[in-house]
């Protein structure tokens, strides 16, 4: 089951980032995934390897699973098709 889309108006930094898994990806974690078998996907942009989300992350490990893309792995990402 995929989450809501949510648009960010601005460019993405970390602490925008992080707020969004606050306040949309961990919610919905708990409500469709509430035995923390769910999976976020994320590639190695900045932002997502920032250390303030890194900690996030760690902090809420036992909630959901992160599953990294590999660096410069364009070909395994569909969004750079469309």
């Amino acid at each position: 089951f995929l989450g809501s889309l949510v648009l960010v108006p601005t460019s993405l930094n970390a602490i925008r980032y992080v707020e969004l898994l606050g306040d949309h990806l961990h919610p919905f974690m708990l409500c469709c995934h509430p035995h923390g078998n769910g999976v976020l996907q994320q590639d190695s942009c900045t932002s997502h390897r920032s250390r303030l989300a890194t900690a996030w992350l760690d902090e809420h490990s036992s909630d959901f699973s992160v599953m990294n893309w590999p660096p410069r792995s364009r070909g395994l990402n569909p969004i750079e098709h469309l």
